[in-house]
């Protein structure tokens, strides 16, 4: 299964592609930049919101792990 699309300012996931992403984009973040600015960006990767990409499952858990054990 494809990783879904997630806006890099609210995390809000998308998971067709950026299938919604106008009309998303257009009713919450309008006010940050115009969606006809922001679509290039979003779409080639390069726009760079306030939200942090979301963890993948194996890198979570990675993480978790190197957590718990740190100490023993």
């Amino acid at each position: 299964m494809a990783k879904p699309e997630v806006c890099p300012e609210c995390g809000h996931e998308f998971p067709h592609g950026w299938d919604g992403i106008d009309s998303h984009w257009r009713s919450k973040h309008h006010r940050i930049m115009r969606y006809e600015e922001a679509w290039p960006l979003l779409q080639s990767g390069r726009y760079k919101g306030k939200k942090a990409p979301r963890e993948d499952v194996d890198q979570a858990a990675a993480r978790n792990v190197r957590e718990l054990t740190k100490d023993e």
